[in-house]
């Protein structure tokens, strides 16, 4: 925030499974969109879980929104995965080599974590999406015409 104060992290990021309300999540899912069972009738895509229609609602009780946007620009949809994709979000923090620096230390890199609190305190913050378009090869097998998801932002909440 500029006056370097390292930010103690929000819970979660609401979207992924390590913020499935305390559904057991399954094992190397922990970053991953959480989906809606089911799917969307004629088309190979599952609706992402807990989308909210409006970002004026952002923040209100019982109003979920996810802090990754996911579509499909395949099939000119939001908030859906194709049924061939994966989403996952994971994070990397450090400490700069001096402080108020923004190059990080890299003895202090941290691995690649899920949680988002794992790195409460740490002022250099990363993150990774990987999207794999060849999670479901006996239906989808990998190729050029492999549909492919689309993020539209990643959202970070601190609490300061």
């Amino acid at each position: 925030d500029g006056s370097g104060r390292p930010p103690p992290f929000f819970a979660a990021i609401n979207g992924t499974y390590n913020a499935s309300g305390g559904e057991a999540v399954p094992p190397g899912k922990e970053g991953q969109i959480v989906l809606s069972p089911g799917g969307i009738p004629g088309k190979p895509l599952k609706p992402v879980k807990d989308t909210a229609g409006n970002p004026l609602l952002d923040g209100l009780p019982g109003v979920p929104l996810n802090d990754l946007k996911v579509d499909s620009p395949d099939f000119n949809e939001i908030n859906v995965v194709s049924d061939n994709a994966t989403v996952s979000l994971e994070f990397q923090g450090a400490y700069p080599i001096r402080p108020g620096s923004e190059i990080a230390d890299t003895e202090t890199v941290s691995g690649w974590v899920a949680d988002l609190t794992e790195l409460t305190g740490m002022p250099l913050v990363r993150f990774r999406m990987t999207f794999d378009v060849g999670a479901d090869p006996s239906n989808y097998p990998f190729g050029l015409n492999s549909y492919r998801p689309q993020a539209d932002y990643v959202r970070m909440r601190t609490i300061y």
